[in-house]
């Protein structure tokens, strides 16, 4: 069994679960709390490797990719990185390193690190863009003591603070291991519904200029779950998209070494999912967390055209983009005010009203011509 430091998942860590190993095979599981959506609420997520693939699982979100040869005994490593939204961990320049003996615990918060035998060995391991670290100090046995991973930039930035973890391990047994299935990931499908529709989507962002071609959106309740309680980028921009019905895989898109990119997703569909990975599907309705979307560079339809011509898959129009300081200035505070009324009650009422009032209120925000994206 394991027990996550409160680090990453914005403060509230990764929670508890369980970690299996037969030979070069392992599984882990555990679940990261997200007290803001509601107190019971936690995100699944899976990692494992047998044979020749890893398989990632994250929510309604799941990736399998080859193991690459020699397989290496570390299997924190692979873990500890394929929970990072990497699609490759082999690629990205990985060089685990012997540390020595022992860990130093005065890295770690004291209540994880007293009363601790550190009978281990200490490795580590950097990514190519040498600020992603995964440790782990590993036992006599070949069980992991503890595994803690700081994320950089290669995650993308909106997901360095969630991502970073710390897993302390107990109650090791080495008796009555149970069998690890191999992985598997269905394959993924655009949903069968016909037609189009018109969705309306929110999309904060920090650069005023940026529109939502290879960017995540998502639904009201959905932006709140991705702002997370009381926050929010500088800008918040409201779009009309008339889409096809057609929904592909959500994508993870992040602005990584100078583009934005997208994983899991399933372009030229328009991506769709319960927010934060957790309720609702692809093809299902929305339920109290909202939905979030991805919108692919080559589902894009042209100015002017209509869904569908020359099977584009969407087309955005901007209704208005109002500033996060006037959003919580707006009645003397009612954002923040709502928060604190709607704190882990989704899809909270409170919250949207005080948006929505906000956003007939404040001045529209003018486009700047700043560093353009695709």
């Amino acid at each position: 069994s394991m027990t996550s430091a409160a680090v990453g998942g914005n403060g509230h860590g990764w929670g508890h679960g369980t970690y299996t190993q037969r030979g070069n095979d392992y599984e882990l599981s555990a679940g990261p709390p997200l007290p803001w959506v509601t107190p019971n609420t936690a995100m699944p997520m899976k990692f494992a490797g047998k044979g020749d693939n890893i398989l990632a699982v994250s929510g309604a979100i799941c990736t399998m990719f080859p193991r690459a040869p020699p397989w290496s005994p570390l299997t924190w490593i692979e873990y500890g990185l394929t929970g990072t939204w990497l699609q490759d961990t082999h690629a990205k320049g990985l060089d685990p390193k012997y540390m020595g003996y022992g860990f130093p615990t005065g890295l770690w918060p004291k209540e994880y690190a007293s009363n601790r035998t550190w009978d281990c060995e200490l490795w580590n391991a950097t990514l190519v863009d040498k600020q992603s670290v995964v440790y782990a100090c590993i036992r006599p046995d070949g069980l992991p003591f503890v595994t803690g991973f700081t994320p950089g930039p290669i995650v993308g930035k909106s997901n360095i603070g969630f991502y970073g973890h710390i897993f302390f391990y107990d109650n090791h047994s080495l008796h009555n291991v149970p069998a690890i299935d191999a992985p598997t990931c269905a394959d993924p499908k655009p949903c069968s519904t016909t037609g189009t529709e018109t969705i309306d989507v929110w999309y904060g962002t920090d650069t005023a200029a940026l529109n939502l071609t290879n960017k995540d959106g998502a639904d009201l309740v959905g932006c709140a779950i991705y702002s997370s309680p009381h926050g929010g980028r500088k800008f918040w921009k409201r779009y009309s998209v008339d889409v096809s019905r057609s929904y592909g895989p959500w994508g993870d898109c992040n602005f990584i070494n100078g583009y934005n990119v997208c994983a899991h997703d399933l372009p030229p569909h328009v991506g769709r999912i319960g927010a934060q990975s957790l309720n609702g599907s692809q093809c299902g309705p929305a339920t109290n967390v909202g939905i979030w979307y991805s919108f692919p560079y080559v589902g894009k339809c042209k100015e002017g055209e209509k869904v569908g011509t020359d099977g584009c898959t969407w087309q955005a129009t901007l209704q208005k983009m109002i500033t996060i300081d006037c959003l919580k200035k707006h009645n003397d505070g009612a954002f923040d005010k709502a928060w604190d009324k709607d704190m882990g009650k989704a899809p909270f009422p409170n919250v949207q009203s005080a948006v929505l009032a906000a956003y007939d209120a404040c001045p529209n925000t003018p486009e700047q011509i700043d560093s353009i994206v695709i």
